[in-house]
């Protein structure tokens, strides 16, 4: 993602920060599997634009950026990055 936002330029345009959280959880040992630790957790993605970067930006690109009114806990993190 740094590389296509230094690529295009675009930096001062969209903040953006993934927060993942690890969360060790315990596997036991299951036929023959040996048991493990697996680190799962809840990711958290927080995007600002720069309206003003934005609009100096966007003759030169031309490009359009859409949204999603749908509440966080509609869409799980797979399904959001895709949309």
């Amino acid at each position: 993602m740094v590389a296509i936002r230094q690529r295009d330029r675009v930096e001062d345009v969209v903040w953006l920060r993934l927060h993942q959280y690890d969360a060790p959880r315990l596997v036991r040992a299951y036929r023959g599997q040996p048991g493990r630790v697996d680190h799962d957790g809840p990711a958290t993605v927080e995007v600002r634009v720069d309206e003003a970067a934005l609009e100096a930006t966007r003759p030169r690109l031309g490009w359009r950026g859409d949204g999603t009114h749908h509440p966080g806990e509609s869409l799980s993190l797979a399904q959001a990055v895709l949309a």
